[in-house]
């Protein structure tokens, strides 16, 4: 009698493992894939910085202008 009832307990286990598998998969199927690296666009981090008061118009418009001709 007690190796049925072991048995049970070992398929209700592997049942739970499953189901929490399941559900992890759920969430990472409605998140979505995660990108590794950030998009480092050069006119766009020189445009935050000029937002945030880095760097004066004079700077932006000469990096701007490096960045234009590929120099």
């Amino acid at each position: 009698m007690m190796t049925g009832l072991g048995g049970m307990w070992l398929w209700m286990i592997l049942g739970l493992v499953a189901l929490w598998a399941l559900v992890a998969c759920a969430i990472r199927w409605t998140i979505g894939p995660r990108s590794h690296a950030p998009e480092l666009d050069p006119i766009k981090l020189l445009d935050a910085r000029l937002a945030r008061g880095e760097i004066t118009t004079e700077e932006y418009r000469r990096v701007r202008e490096l960045l234009a001709t590929g120099h």
